[in-house]
């Protein structure tokens, strides 16, 4: 194996090292020539099919998306190919067959123009590009990967938005890369700056793995069902400070996937051992306002823990929201708010915990309520709220003409819950409108519909939810 860089500032150099003997311990470094000015990324792909490597990379002054042709097959002489050269400060670049007919495509992401494409590879040889636009408002878009998250066969895209926080997948709905269906992944991850795909936990799926640069979180969200609809975050380290990047690989030869991360302001290139760090997951909600000067009551909660399994709350209030302060002591039981925040100030915010020994099990949490009376003021208050969007299974399911479908909605909220049918036909629309927090049921009556799969879609306001259903007569 060797060993492939993009240094951007003043060096501005794509290089790759040569393995002399193939040990590790002698390299001999090869600068690679080209146009490109700043350097923002680069990636492997055989892209003109010719049976060598050759590299994909990413100009963020001049807006171009590049392949480097390895002209000879031995590294020492390239071509450069401009791939698109209009594309807004694009940060980074990925190569994958998107289109499933066996050549390498490209995937990009432009931070500035909140963009992510792929690039049809049209002939297979790399000359003729064909762009598809898979998100044009995915604000901040930073960090790009491809791989196929839901399980059916075919390549689906990751993202990650520095300035929506987000980590999120793209399903590629027909399989050709035409129709992409979006899925949240996470929204809370603090200036998400890396995304990556692996099968981490082993268990034939993939799951995700995610850089927070101000967040200083390595983190995993472990794809329970398969299906990239039910995700469980494992925060692998809360406290790499500046985590900028991250990838997998078996470091110590024990046979499984190990995380490695790569953090800034830290100086820091860390890797650590899966296996000490399944089982633990954490929630963090907004800033929430109270809008008075508040005399903290208490907070309350209502939950599913399975034996091994556990959930515990921390707190913080502020004055200022822009500086929310420390987290409190644990609280694992529902109660008084008394010692754990300073009564008058405005803002709240929760954090919870969960835990289990038994990788099988998760905790659920269903809501909580943090209650509390203005100073002065013998009036109570609360929140009363699910901690996040989440879509829930239909029930029954498979169904014969009825079924019900429930959803968790964190806040007061523009809603539409849509059905279509396995070609993408709407067939059905349950809601459109504006909701208020906490849990909603809908039924469907199917009664004039033939049996097959069906999808049925949430969407709240920037957010997109997916699950599948069966009806069966």
């Amino acid at each position: 194996m060797d060993v492939i860089g993009a240094a951007r500032g003043s060096i501005n150099d794509i290089s790759w090292w040569e393995n002399i003997d193939g040990s590790g311990t002698n390299w001999v470094e090869h600068t690679v020539p080209s146009s490109i000015q700043e350097a923002s990324s680069v990636d492997t792909a055989d892209v003109d099919g010719d049976g060598d490597v050759d590299l994909l990379s990413t100009d963020a002054s001049y807006n171009d998306v590049m392949w480097l042709e390895n002209a000879d097959g031995s590294g020492t002489s390239w071509i450069d190919h401009v791939i698109d050269g209009s594309f807004n400060t694009p940060y980074d670049v990925y190569g994958a067959d998107v289109d499933g007919d066996g050549d390498k495509d490209a995937v990009g992401a432009a931070f500035n123009s909140d963009q992510i494409s792929w690039w049809e590879n049209v002939d297979g040889s790399g000359i003729t590009w064909n762009e598809h636009p898979v998100s044009g408002n995915f604000n901040g878009a930073r960090s790009i990967f491809a791989a196929d998250v839901d399980g059916d066969g075919d390549t689906d895209i990751l993202g990650a938005a520095s300035l929506d926080w987000a980590v999120t997948w793209w399903e590629n709905y027909d399989g050709l890369g035409n129709s992409w269906v979006e899925h949240f992944i996470s929204g809370s991850f603090n200036y998400a700056f890396a995304v990556h795909a692996s099968d981490v936990d082993q268990d034939g799926d993939t799951d995700v793995l995610g850089a927070s640069y101000f967040g200083d979180d390595i983190a995993v969200w472990e794809n329970t069902d398969g299906l990239g609809l039910t995700w469980y975050e494992h925060v692998i380290d809360g406290n790499f400070d500046g985590a900028r990047d991250v990838s997998t690989a078996d470091m110590d030869g024990d046979g499984d996937p190990d995380i490695l991360g790569v953090a800034r302001e830290a100086s820091d290139i860390s890797w650590w051992d899966v296996t000490c760090c399944v089982g633990a997951g954490e929630l963090v909600s907004s800033i929430l306002d109270t809008e008075v000067s508040a005399d903290w009551d208490s907070i309350v909660w209502t939950s599913d823990e399975p034996s091994g399994t556990s959930i515990y709350f921390q707190v913080r209030s502020s004055m200022d929201p822009q500086y929310m302060g420390d987290w409190s002591s644990n609280i694992a039981t529902p109660g008084t708010l008394e010692n754990y925040l300073n009564d008058g100030d405005r803002y709240v915010q929760y954090r919870v915990m969960l835990e289990t020994t038994d990788p099988g099990l998760s905790p659920i949490l269903w809501d909580v309520t943090i209650s509390w009376t203005e100073l002065g003021i013998d009036e109570e208050r609360n929140f009363t709220t699910p901690s996040v969007i989440q879509l829930l299974p239909n029930h029954p399911n498979p169904f014969h003409q009825i079924t019900t479908i429930e959803f968790n909605l964190p806040k007061t909220s523009d809603v539409i819950l849509n059905i279509f049918n396995i070609l993408g036909e709407e067939v059905a629309t349950l809601h459109s409108g504006q909701l208020l927090p906490g849990r909603h049921s809908f039924e469907w009556d199917a009664f004039n519909l033939p049996s097959g799969v069906y999808v049925y879609r949430l969407e709240v306001e920037d957010y997109v939810q997916t699950r599948k259903m069966i009806l069966l007569r």
